[in-house]
């Protein structure tokens, strides 16, 4: 999505809190931010969360917040490992950077595809700058009829995609439990097989239908 809207930005970003690494025997850093955007006066730290259909957040925080709340806690889950870390290293060098950095944006999607505030501003962001860069070249008549476009494509196919990986996921685990259940110490052969071919059938899947600037987008 942001590469379709040529947003600069990091996957992973090793080097977001390179400065406050202290081990030399770990070449990575304290902290791992998800996504960090880019831009000309300002650099914004991301994590990306999923919530599960059996997590408790459903039951305890009030009705149809599940989401936004589990969103408002990534900031203060990214504060305490950094103070945790300088506190560790008598160091402040972390808890600084983070402090420049400002707060860092929960992207949560829920069992259902529910989307966070945070996830869905990023959203907005990119079909903007999307449908400004490449309207033309779509054939579309304005940036604005792109841009609805663009919010509507992005938005489902994000929702798609986590929804399929939590399947996925609970799934694996479903198999596994069962297995521990029966006595097994973990998955057996047959099952570590039937998981690499879901796995490949997802990656094709996705390879498939990822493509946000393909010519037949439209049909999404």
């Amino acid at each position: 999505m942001l590469t379709t809207a040529g947003i600069e930005h990091t996957v992973e970003d090793v080097g977001a809190f390179a400065a406050a690494r202290t081990d030399d025997a770990n070449p990575l850093p304290p902290i791992i931010p998800d996504l960090t955007i880019r831009t000309a006066d300002s650099i914004t730290l991301h994590d990306l969360k999923c919530v599960g259909p059996g997590t408790s957040l459903f039951h305890t925080a009030p009705e149809g917040s599940a989401i936004e709340t589990r969103a408002s806690r990534v900031n203060t889950e990214y504060q305490s490992a950094a103070s945790t870390h300088d506190a560790l290293h008598n160091t402040h060098a972390a808890t600084s950077l983070l402090k420049n950095y400002g707060r860092v944006r929960g992207l949560v999607v829920g069992p259902r595809g529910e989307l966070s505030k945070d996830l869905c501003n990023l959203i907005i962001k990119a079909s903007t700058a999307a449908a400004s860069k490449n309207w033309a070249e779509l054939g579309e008549e304005s940036s604005t009829l792109a841009r609805a476009k663009y919010l509507r494509v992005f938005g489902k196919k994000i929702a798609l995609a986590a929804v399929r990986e939590q399947a996925a996921w609970m799934c694996g685990r479903l198999e596994q439990a069962r297995m521990q259940k029966a006595g097994g110490s973990g998955p057996s052969r047959r099952a570590r097989a039937q998981e690499q071919r879901s796995r490949k059938a997802q990656r094709e899947y996705f390879d498939t239908h990822a493509g946000f600037a393909r010519a037949d987008w439209r049909r999404d």
